[in-house]
C-alpha cells in the first residue's frame, strides 16, 4: 500500500487499499443547513480530478427556503474555489 499525500484542501485522507484503490482526499464545507462534500478520488495510478458531491437529501429543492438555497450557494462557490485551485 502507498502512501497518500494529502492535499492542504482536505481535511481527512483515507488511505488506498493494500492493492493501491478506493483512497479519498475529502472535505465537507458546512454554511448555515447546507453542506457538500469536494473529494478525490485516488488510485494506484495517482488522483483523479477534484469534485463535488452533493448530499441525496438535495435531490428536492421544494421544500427549501431562500437562506437554505443562499447557503448552499456559498457552499458550491467555496467548492468552486478549491476544485479550481486543485487543478491551477
Amino acid at each position: 500500500m502507498t502512501t497518500a499525500t494529502r492535499p492542504a484542501w482536505a481535511t481527512e485522507i483515507i488511505e488506498p487499499d493494500k492493492n493501491g484503490e478506493n483512497g479519498w482526499h475529502r472535505r465537507t464545507i458546512t454554511i448555515g443547513d447546507a453542506n457538500v462534500t469536494v473529494q478525490q478520488y485516488v488510485d494506484n495510478t495517482g488522483p483523479n480530478p477534484v469534485e463535488v458531491v452533493l448530499p441525496d437529501d438535495y435531490g428536492e429543492f421544494n421544500e427549501r427556503d431562500a437562506q437554505q438555497c443562499r447557503d448552499l450557494a456559498a457552499a458550491l462557490l467555496e467548492a468552486a474555489g478549491i476544485i479550481e485551485a486543485a487543478a491551477a
